[in-house]
């Protein structure tokens, strides 16, 4: 990436303001790449991406207003919202292990050397 940005920009001259600016929308579109196989099917989940495993949503989609609007306070809403995020990232993951790294697998013939 940090060749594919050189090219672009080149001997341009930017301000720092703008070169962060240029480095949060690169950003973005990395994180928010599939990395999964999309599916033609408008039921199926959307795809992993980077985001997921960084924020736990796409950067598309925004948080819902009335859930973070009231914050828990007491211990049991907290613990109770722990559970939940834990129980969430553990779906992740294994959606991940099963969708993505199957993808990653070399299923070439093997050959004696």
């Amino acid at each position: 990436m940090k060749n594919a940005l050189r090219k672009v920009l080149g001997k341009a001259l930017l301000r720092s303001w703008e070169l962060h600016t240029v480095l949060c929308e690169l950003e973005a579109r990395i994180n928010d790449r599939p990395l999964t196989l999309l599916s033609e099917d408008p039921h199926d989940c959307a795809p992993l991406t980077p985001a997921h495993f960084l924020i736990g949503r796409e950067l598309a989609s925004l948080p819902i207003p009335a859930a973070s609007a009231s914050a828990p306070t007491n211990a049991s809403s907290l613990r109770k919202r722990w559970r939940h995020q834990q129980l969430l990232m553990k779906h992740l993951w294994n959606r991940w292990l099963e969708e993505y790294l199957v993808t990653l697998t070399s299923r070439g013939k093997w050959t004696k050397i």
